[in-house]
């Protein structure tokens, strides 16, 4: 369970949970947890099941035997509520696995690729999907309409059984808007999985090189790790802009690195929600980013920063430009993101609503015999 956005949001949930007094277990599928393990903040129990491999028929016996260790821990635990994240636990809860006594909600957290692919992989994994959804979960929560939007459609199911809950984090939100930018110097920073493809990396380095011809002490420090990162490494130097570019790796506090930064810059190719631009938000930082699925219900354009078209790298730098150079303008953006993401991601509404739909979970379940009472 490598740090993102869906391991941040229930990892928090979890922690809300305990504070309420309800018992709560995380259980990872693979053998190490690097956010949760290295958080202060995990007062969840985590246990780990040790499966590290893809969906293969090749891992076709470790799939059992990992289906087998996660049976065994659910009735050990007894859990009235099973939430799953992401999709390798559907594939693992598909089957007899889930304790009779158990109602289980799921929360999609994107767009997701395999949704608008023809090839067989493909075909497998949305056959999953919507088997999960209509034979397991009571209801699969959505954090954004565009994703609920293409859920609908691709799960073929009501949109009453895709209830709307925007993602949240519990960063502190700033007491004032950010001062705008008074030097010739542009601060740009990336918090992201190093994923070329979905996150649009190779753009960011692109959109760098081309800030240099206006702007030579521009500067964009990218937090996180991933499958991609030598090749992102290579790829600046390729550019030219390694000396405009820090790798920081992953770091369990965001805020110091928010704090210090003119512009959140996130060139996704799709995204389901954009967890970072709320954390962004919530200290004021305005965001640059693609307008693609639901980042356009996270950052709003021209009022909380700018979206751009995620094919055309001119587009960011154009964003940028204005509003680097007009204090009035950068001053506005970021005034209105704190108070967006203050209200309208608010961590205890998000965890209300969840705390309802578990109760309408069981109900649910147990209408459709999911139950045995």
């Amino acid at each position: 369970m490598q740090m993102g956005g869906a391991q941040k949001v229930a990892l928090n949930l979890a922690n809300r949970a305990i504070a309420q007094k309800l018992s709560c277990t995380i259980i990872s599928l693979d053998s190490h947890n690097a956010f949760a393990s290295t958080d202060s903040r995990a007062s969840a129990k985590i246990l780990h099941l040790g499966y590290n491999d893809g969906l293969s028929i090749r891992n076709i016996a470790s799939i059992h035997r990992t289906r087998q260790r996660l049976r065994s821990l659910l009735e050990a635990i007894q859990p009235t509520v099973i939430h799953s994240h992401l999709f390798m636990s559907k594939a693992f809860l598909l089957g007899n696995v889930v304790p009779a006594h158990c109602a289980v909600v799921d929360t999609i957290h994107d767009n997701l690729p395999w949704w608008e692919q023809n090839d067989l992989r493909s075909l497998i994994m949305r056959t999953i999907d919507r088997r999960f959804h209509n034979k397991v979960a009571s209801f699969s929560a959505c954090i954004s309409q565009a994703v609920q939007k293409q859920a609908s459609t691709i799960l073929e199911t009501r949109t009453d059984r895709l209830p709307l809950i925007y993602n949240f984090v519990e960063t502190p939100s700033a007491k004032m808007p950010k001062t705008p930018p008074a030097n010739d110097k542009l601060r740009l920073l990336v918090i992201s999985r190093l994923q070329i493809t979905k996150k649009g990396l190779d753009t960011a380095l692109e959109i760098t090189n081309l800030l240099r011809e206006s702007i030579p002490a521009v500067h964009l420090t990218i937090l996180g790790d991933g499958p991609d990162r030598t090749k992102l490494e290579k790829l600046s130097f390729l550019m030219g802009v390694a000396n405009h570019v820090t790798f920081a790796g992953q770091v369990q506090d965001v805020v110091p690195f928010l704090d210090e930064t003119d512009f959140l810059l996130m060139p996704s190719r799709w995204e389901g929600f954009g967890l970072t631009a709320i954390e962004a938000g919530m200290r004021g930082v305005p965001v640059i980013a693609s307008k693609v699925g639901g980042l356009a219900e996270v950052v709003l354009d021209n009022q909380t920063g700018r979206l751009c078209d995620p094919k055309d790298p001119h587009s960011f730098v154009r964003a940028i430009t204005e509003t680097f150079t007009s204090p009035s303008l950068y001053y506005a953006y970021s005034q209105q993101a704190v108070h967006l993401t203050k209200h309208r991601f608010s961590p205890e509404a998000a965890f209300s609503r969840y705390l309802e739909l578990y109760h309408r979970s069981l109900s649910f379940a147990s209408t459709k015999g999911r139950l045995k009472h």
